[in-house]
């Protein structure tokens, strides 16, 4: 699965830049860059904590945590 939103984050970045190079749009460019790059690093993390969320709530120590709900 992170495999499968790196492969599609990097395509959506190599479309973009070469629509923003034709455009000349340098500071745009970095900015989209920036944007998808914070995406792609959330959806990773995002991905992570749904495979893992299972396995946490299981543990004795989360079931006798005071602030896990």
């Amino acid at each position: 699965m992170v495999i499968v939103i790196l492969a599609v984050m990097h395509l959506v970045a190599f479309v973009f830049s070469g629509v923003l190079k034709t455009l000349r749009l340098g500071v745009v460019d970095k900015m989209a860059g920036g944007v998808l790059g914070a995406a792609k690093n959330v959806l990773m993390v995002l991905v992570v904590l749904s495979v893992t969320a299972p396995l946490l709530v299981q543990m004795p120590q989360w079931q006798t945590s005071v602030l896990a709900p």
